[in-house]
């Protein structure tokens, strides 16, 4: 399985970007998946994707750090 993780500061276009690139490869024909991993209450990127890219399937992976304990939600998205 391919992934691509997009970082970087607050606004600087992460959720955009991420959101042309997953509707590009899904119109590729390609298996796709937005997951949104935000460390807050309520995921505001999730709900922006959604909205903007409907055709794109996005999962939330909120209150939590990929890296730490957010492995356990993790999995079960990805499979």
């Amino acid at each position: 399985m391919n992934g691509i993780f997009v970082t970087g500061f607050w606004g600087s276009g992460k959720t955009t970007a991420g959101g042309y690139m997953a509707a590009d490869a899904l119109s590729r024909g390609m298996r796709v998946a937005y997951i949104a991993n935000d460390i807050g209450p309520e995921n505001i990127d999730l709900a922006r994707i959604s909205r903007r890219f409907p055709q794109v399937p996005a999962e939330d992976l909120s209150n939590a750090c990929i890296g730490c304990d957010g492995l356990e939600q993790f999995y079960p998205i990805v499979q």
